[in-house]
């Protein structure tokens, strides 16, 4: 009995081990990753800041921000970039333009970094859309298929809040929707069937949350790599559950990062 007892531990045991080992390996791997990924975002645009791309964008930057991105307007900017647009590409992984073979030449990395840019670009374009965006460099660089779906699928990570309505039993969502600021959820919830004091609870718990990130990237050394997201997750009088995800680095200023690095 003792003896099977003392097996049954060991092979418990043994397999605890292998299970650690293992999630230790693929923490190892990711973490390569990410530091790949901090590399690319540390060089993002460096070409741009020299000739023959600096007197180039020096020109358009202003235009293309007042223009609607994919309009026929923006597309001629385009053109009008020539051999500083054609550099910036031959120098850059991140745009499909370097390959030969479009999209299909890209790793993952270039990738992320590639739907990262569209994401920005579409915060300082006029009217800019994030989801109308990738409707048309999908058309534009033919992604289809399952590269298609996984974009779509990863749609909400590149928003600084995303939230989630649950049902009684939090066994799936009722709705969900994305945001970058505060008062874009203020004017969503505005428009749905909550009670006031409801509301009242949601922008007391957003408060709570962009609070905690003020203070974490005011007294964190280091701050912008170490954050991840911070989420508050509670129940609703009416019995809906309501969770609120909050990806700080993305809120970060040029000015908070230089206070955070100075």
């Amino acid at each position: 009995m003792n003896d099977n007892i003392n097996s049954n531990k060991k092979d418990t045991n043994d397999t605890m081990t292998d299970i650690m080992t293992h999630k230790l390996a693929v923490k190892q791997v990711i973490g390569c990753i990410n530091a790949e990924l901090n590399q690319v975002a540390s060089r993002h645009d460096n070409s741009k800041l020299s000739k023959p791309e600096l007197s180039v964008f020096t020109k358009v930057t202003t235009k293309l921000k007042n223009l609607q991105y994919g309009s026929p307007e923006y597309k001629e900017q385009l053109k009008e970039m020539g051999e500083g647009l054609e550099h910036h590409y031959k120098f850059n992984e991140h745009h499909p333009e370097h390959f030969s073979n479009g999209v299909s030449g890209m790793n993952i990395v270039n990738i992320i970094e590639m739907l990262s840019d569209w994401k920005a670009s579409s915060l300082r374009t006029k009217d800019g859309d994030f989801l109308k965006s990738l409707e048309i460099n999908m058309e534009r660089f033919n992604i289809t298929g399952q590269l298609k779906d996984v974009i779509m699928n990863s749609f909400e990570y590149f928003f600084v809040f995303n939230i989630k309505l649950y049902n009684e039993e939090k066994n799936y969502i009722l709705s969900s929707f994305v945001a970058d600021n505060k008062d874009d959820i203020i004017n969503t919830i505005n428009h749905m069937t909550f009670e006031d004091d409801e509301k009242k609870s949601i922008v007391n718990c957003l408060d709570a949350i962009t609070n905690f990130q003020g203070n974490q990237i005011k007294y964190a050394e280091g701050a912008v790599d170490k954050l991840g997201k911070i989420s508050d997750f509670y129940k609703l009088k009416n019995g809906r559950y309501v969770e609120i995800i909050y990806r700080p680095t993305l809120d970060l200023s040029v000015k908070h990062y230089s206070d955070i690095n100075s």
